[in-house]
């Protein structure tokens, strides 16, 4: 698939609707890798970590008009699935052409969708800092979805290491 006049036009005035769509749309235009997929958490976590506070309804909002000007489908998540919207066309050509470059949308490649799993993994990771002491702050990543039980593994873990 590749962009006409329509989708081109629909992806500009999307990124002048809201500061968080031009978030995501800046987003997606610098990244040097495809994907074949983005969740609505990790796409949060990445625009945070950019220092954009947006919020989940705003990336729901925004793969829906996504979907409305045929970039792909979003997928609401279910039974342990993450909602998520899965590419039709490269999400940086998308994020480019939103920007007002003119840029060809191409339909998502091969080695993009093969990449994703990988990288869908690495942004999937939240950094967490703890103060253990006033001059000793911790800092760490962990799973976004990480579950309870993992959480007991990681504390039976320093419970085993060695104190002085």
């Amino acid at each position: 698939m590749t962009n006409g006049t329509g989708t081109t036009a629909a992806l500009r005035k999307l990124y002048s609707s809201s500061r968080s769509a031009k978030a995501a749309f800046d987003y997606f235009a610098q990244r040097q890798n495809g994907s074949a997929r983005t969740t609505v958490d990790s796409l949060q976590v990445a625009l945070r970590r950019d220092g954009n506070d947006v919020a989940r309804s705003d990336i729901v909002d925004l793969f829906k008009s996504l979907e409305a000007a045929e970039c792909g489908s979003f997928v609401i998540g279910r039974k342990g699935h993450p909602s998520r919207f899965e590419w039709r066309v490269s999400l940086i050509d998308v994020g480019r052409s939103a920007a007002g470059e003119a840029v060809k949308v191409e339909a998502i490649t091969d080695a993009e969708r093969a990449d994703s799993e990988e990288l869908d993994e690495v942004e999937t990771l939240l950094e967490h800092r703890y103060r253990l002491r006033p001059e000793v702050e911790l800092r760490f990543e962990l799973p976004l979805n990480l579950t309870p039980a993992e959480a007991v593994r990681i504390s039976d873990f320093i419970r085993t290491l060695p104190f002085a």
